[in-house]
């Protein structure tokens, strides 16, 4: 999954917050803008099952971040890649890859 407008000054620990790690995916990425300060203000999720994607997706797009009442509601779409061996290949193959869990 794929989720735009995460605010930019959003963290990885800020994000698993909202978003902790229960077993329900096995990757999160956020990219960071070139200087590593700044997120992209998007993120990528790969979860361990479709139902816990459809279920992430009904619980997440359309709202905000906790402690962000204002600005951009997040919007939730399919990744170009999915999978985990498929989200690992296409993250070794940048050289900017920012923090992952």
């Amino acid at each position: 999954i794929m989720v735009h407008n995460i605010p930019i000054e959003m963290t990885m620990d800020r994000l698993l917050m909202d978003w902790p790690m229960d077993g329900s995916y096995n990757l999160i990425y956020v990219p960071m803008a070139s200087k590593g300060l700044r997120s992209t203000g998007f993120a990528f999720l790969n979860f361990v099952t479709p139902a816990h994607a459809s279920a992430f997706l009904a619980r997440w797009h359309g709202q905000r971040l906790s402690g962000y009442d204002v600005g951009k509601k997040l919007k939730l779409s399919l990744a170009d890649v999915q999978g985990l061996e498929g989200n690992l290949q296409q993250l070794k193959s940048r050289k900017s890859a920012s923090r992952m869990v």
